[in-house]
C-alpha cells in the first residue's frame, strides 16, 4: 500500500480571477502557499477575503508566512508556529 503523500500547491498569481483554482486546491484537501508579489494590492486583499471564507467553509486556516505570502491549509493540516510573521520578520 504506497501512503499518499500530502501536497502543498505553490501559486503566484496575477488576477483576481485565479481565485478560482486555489479555492480547488482547497476543496480537494491540498494546502496552497499564495505568493502575492505579482499582484496589486488591491486584488490581493479581495483574493485573500475570498480565501478566508473557503478556508473556513472547508474548517481550515489561512497565515500570513511574509509580507506577500499567505498558507491556507485545509481541516487536516495544522501549520505550528506561535507567531510565524515574527519568525519570517527577522530575515
Amino acid at each position: 500500500q504506497t501512503l499518499q503523500k500530502p501536497q502543498i500547491t505553490i501559486v503566484e498569481p496575477r488576477l483576481y480571477s485565479e481565485v478560482h483554482e486555489v479555492a480547488d486546491y482547497l476543496l480537494m484537501g491540498q494546502s496552497v502557499i499564495i505568493n502575492f508579489r505579482r499582484m496589486d494590492n488591491e486584488q490581493a486583499s479581495k483574493m485573500i477575503d475570498f480565501l478566508m471564507g473557503v478556508t473556513y467553509a472547508v474548517k481550515g486556516d489561512i497565515q500570513r508566512l511574509g509580507d506577500e505570502i499567505f498558507i491556507c491549509t485545509p481541516q487536516s493540516v495544522t501549520v505550528n508556529g506561535s507567531d510565524l510573521s515574527e519568525f519570517t520578520d527577522s530575515f
